[in-house]
């Protein structure tokens, strides 16, 4: 854990942030727990507009970004990396905090975890695919 010392409006807080690559985020705020989902791990409404992935010569092809409905909750790669493994399918049911994907990043495997209970409406990505930051992982029904 990185324990901070932040003030809000003049009040000092002694912070201590886990593990950024988790989902959510556990925080402890003067003693305190508590589960933080971050802005860039969130699951957001928005519209995806696919980019070419530079991919190497034996690498799978990048699979192409499925239409997403509007108000669709999205995850996203809160990293770059390779994505190593692939948990879950379209249709699956899911629950907070269960294994989406192992993603590679800096010599680490890290894993890509669900912030919310749901159904899997499709999965964006492929063993050996190459992401960018905020990439599209998965969309929730």
């Amino acid at each position: 854990m990185k324990n901070l010392r932040i003030s809000v409006n003049g009040i000092a807080y002694d912070i201590e942030v886990g593990d950024m690559t988790e989902c959510p985020v556990t925080v402890k705020v003067n003693g305190k727990n508590y589960d933080v989902l971050l802005e860039d791990q969130a699951i957001t409404s928005v519209t995806v507009t696919p980019k070419p992935v530079v991919t190497k010569p034996n690498a799978p092809a990048p699979k192409p970004v499925t239409s997403i409905p509007t108000g669709a909750r999205l995850l996203r790669a809160p990293m770059p990396g390779t994505i190593l493994d692939i948990a879950v399918k379209a249709g699956d049911k899911v629950t907070r905090g269960q294994l989406i994907c192992a993603l590679e990043a800096m010599k680490m495997k890290n894993a890509i975890k669900s912030p919310v209970d749901g159904v899997i409406a499709a999965v964006n990505v492929e063993c050996g695919q190459k992401v960018a930051y905020n990439d599209l992982i998965v969309s929730f029904e």
